[in-house]
């Protein structure tokens, strides 16, 4: 009897500690989202960012930023999560990270940012094979002008090439990512004209070749924030298609 007493005694200590130990590890992730421009320039307003935290099984919170772009998600278990933003002509980062949330007291802060897609008309003139670099040059306008606009140096496009006049972003052979560039005028004071873009050859997919004889191609200015390799895009990044120019690429890059 005294036996059975004993482990009752026991069996009623441990039932809170245990109950305590099964209780799930929850707390805040919050952050400050930043809302950019096409030309790489940020906004004073972040509001009105839609932001969903997901985890493995699916959506687990949405918030909506405010004028600062701070969103806020409470009561949160731990574990490992990705945000992905959302906002009506803006298009978040290539392939946002995963993180890991610990939970308790210290809140999980992520801070992401979400980009204009491109408004701006890019105009195709003619192009030209640059030895040294190895790269095709573009010559193009931007909003019909020669002069690039502050911020838009080194902005990505890309390029889609097929045999067939009407080359798309839906329709072509092989593309590539391209940026824009401008020459110096050394005049006094320097201007910088001429923009253009650059191509090189690293062309997707990989195991074509782009066609013999002519060639027809139209850009596409991509929005910041996309991946480094040529086919890391999001197609909802890709603004205005230019006009179509053709030209013969092996005659223009001697390449056989």
């Amino acid at each position: 009897m005294l036996r059975f007493f004993i482990f009752i005694s026991v069996f009623v200590i441990l039932l809170p500690s245990c109950r305590k130990e099964d209780e799930l590890i929850t707390g805040t992730v919050t952050g400050q989202m930043k809302i950019y421009d096409q030309f790489q320039k940020q906004l004073s307003d972040g509001s009105g960012i839609r932001v969903t935290l997901l985890n493995s099984n699916g959506i687990v919170a949405t918030d909506t930023t405010d004028k600062m772009g701070g969103y806020f998600f409470e009561d949160i278990p731990y574990g490992r999560y990705r945000i992905f933003l959302n906002k009506d002509k803006y298009i978040q980062a290539w392939d946002p990270p995963f993180f890991d949330h610990v939970g308790g007291y210290s809140p999980t802060y992520i801070n992401l940012g979400i980009f204009e897609v491109p408004v701006y008309n890019l105009t195709l003139d003619s192009v030209r094979y640059d030895s040294y670099y190895g790269e095709l040059d573009i010559h193009l306008k931007l909003n019909g002008d020669t002069i690039i606009p502050p911020g838009a140096y080194s902005n990505r496009f890309i390029a889609y090439i097929s045999d067939k006049p009407e080359v798309s972003k839906d329709n072509y052979i092989v593309f590539g990512k391209g940026y824009l560039a401008d020459q110096i005028s050394y005049n006094n004071p320097p201007d910088k004209v001429a923009v253009f873009g650059r191509l090189n050859f690293d062309l997707y997919p990989y195991d074509r070749d782009v066609p013999h004889g002519m060639v027809y191609m139209r850009i596409y200015p991509l929005a910041y924030g996309q991946g480094y390799m040529v086919n890391q895009f999001y197609k909802e990044a890709l603004g205005k298609p230019s006009n179509i120019i053709s030209f013969d690429w092996y005659e223009i890059t001697g390449a056989k």
